[in-house]
Order: structure tokens, then sequence, then C-alpha cells
């Protein structure tokens, strides 16, 4: 093969290659090592939808079998609202025995206080005639000390009648946690129990979660690179990793103290032990949900 054939060779093969070359995408960028931002970005971070506090899980408030459950997935609850009840059979006759307890402590408190007048005015009058010698002292003596024995009984008495006051309170309350009430007002995501189901506190089983009327929150991953970079109050743009065309509007509520690492990713650019800090951001109103996968840039300002 001459020279000049050898040249146009390498030419066509050369405009070939160009030619199966393709632009990178928006996607391909927000799929990419949040370490490399582009010029006008002060950084770059991975993140996902939250809410503030979380999602709640509510477990068994005590063990017992379930009467009833009266929400289900979906549900829109209110503070307060009835979630499901266990069977308060037991909790009642607790009830019903610390009310009896208070009758029967009442009637001796009433026994004890109704010693006190005659032994009372005996007692005066006893003294009164031992002043005037026509008692012994010793009679007055005695007469004092039955006296304070009464006394003593009947505030004896009195303090078994709050005793057992206490213990109602105690059965009341126990039976009132045989009910179990939303915390907060929002929405049952998920449930987990049926009624005639029996549950158990150490089981740790969650029975419902609950998603707080609250709003969304970005947790940010923001690497070392930027920590310094970023303060409360900056404005930050949020893409979802499903639509990489949508760019939400968020702002920086806080940037925390403490590194940690990193969570799991299938990038593998990412370093298995690299340092990030959480970094919160408030979003202006969305349609994203809990957990979504996110990238979000914050420009310079």
């Amino acid at each position: 093969m001459t020279r000049h054939v050898r040249s146009t060779v390498v030419c066509v093969v050369l405009l070939a290659l160009g030619a199966c070359a393709k632009p990178v995408s928006d996607a391909a960028v927000s799929d990419a090592a949040p370490t490399a931002k582009p010029a006008d970005m002060v950084a770059v971070a991975r993140g996902r939808v939250d809410v503030e506090g979380g999602l709640l899980t509510l477990g068994a408030p005590r063990d017992g079998v379930v009467l009833e459950v009266n929400a289900k997935d979906g549900d829109h609850v209110k503070t307060g609202d009835t979630l499901l009840k266990l069977d308060p059979r037991a909790a009642d006759l607790a009830v019903a025995a610390a009310k009896a307890e208070i009758d029967q402590e009442q009637a001796q408190a009433a026994v004890a206080a109704a010693k006190l007048p005659s032994l009372t005015a005996q007692a005066k009058r006893l003294s009164a005639a031992a002043h005037d010698g026509a008692a012994t002292g010793q009679a007055d003596t005695e007469a004092r000390g039955a006296l304070a024995v009464a006394q003593a009984e009947a505030d004896s008495a009195i303090a078994a009648v709050e005793v057992a006051r206490q213990h109602l309170a105690a059965a009341q309350y126990e039976r009132e946690q045989m009910t179990l009430r939303a915390p907060v007002t929002g929405s049952v995501v998920a449930r987990d129990v049926q009624a005639g189901e029996r549950v158990t506190v150490a089981s740790g089983k969650d029975l419902f979660r609950l998603l707080p009327d609250r709003p969304l929150l970005i947790h940010a991953e923001l690497g070392e690179a930027f920590v310094n970079a970023v303060r409360p109050g900056m404005h930050a743009q949020v893409i979802p990793d499903a639509d990489s065309r949508t760019v939400l509007e968020a702002r920086v509520l806080r940037v925390g103290q403490v590194f940690g690492v990193a969570r799991r990713s299938d990038d593998p650019q990412q370093s298995p032990d690299a340092r990030v800090v959480d970094c919160v951001l408030a979003l202006d109103g969305s349609s994203l949900r809990i957990g979504q996968q996110v990238l979000v840039r914050i420009p310079r300002q």
C-alpha cells in the first residue's frame, strides 16, 4: 500500500470515530460523582427527600390482643385519633378494683374520724377535772393518749384514701394505654396489624408508620471539599434522579457539624470511606416523595 493510500485510510477511520462520539446528556451529568462540579456551582451533592423528624413508627402500647383496628393505609389521621384498641377487660377489672379500694379506705377513714369528737370531749373534761383535783393525773394522761392514737388512725386512714386514689389513677392510665392513638396529624403509610392478633411490646414490631404533615426536606451529603463554601440561607437547585429535566428550588437550612460516612451508592468513583456532612435544605412546595433520590446543586451567590 502506498503512503498516499495509507493516509487516506487513516483519515477515513478518524472521521468515523468522530461521528460515533455522543455529547454528554444532562442525565449523565446528574449520575456523575458530586465531586466534579460545574464552574458556576459552589457545591454539588447527592441527597434524598425526607420530612422533619422522619417517619413515625408506632409499636404496641401494651401486651394484649387487638380488639379493633381503626385506620388503614392511606388514611389521614389527626392527633389523638384512635388507630387501634386492645382487649381492655383486664384493665377494666383493675380499674374496678381500685375504685372498690377507695370505697373501703373512705369507710375506714369515716369510722376513724367518728371517734375523734367524743375522745376530744373526754380528754378536755379529764384535763379540767385533774386541774381542779377531781380526777387523777393518770386519767388525764390516758385520755390524752387515747385521743392522740385516734387522731393518728384518722390521719392514716386519710392517707390510705389518697393512696387508693393514686392506684385508681394508675389503673385508669393503664386502661387508656390499651388504645393506640395518633401522636401527630399525618397520613398512614403502612399498617401491619389485624384484629385478633396478639401483640407485645417486647417484639418491637411496627404496627403503623405515619408520615407527619410537615414540610419536606432534603438531606444532602456534603463532601469535605464543599463544607466551607455552603452557608444557611443559600439558594439551591434540586434535580430528581428520575427526571433530570425538572429543577426545583430549595434553600439551605443548616449544615451539620459532624462528619460521617457517606451512604453506599453504585457510583464507582465514590470512595468507600468518603466523609460527608449532613446538609439540610427546605423545598419550596414540591410533589417529591419521601426517600426519593436527588442531585443538589448550589450556585454561586
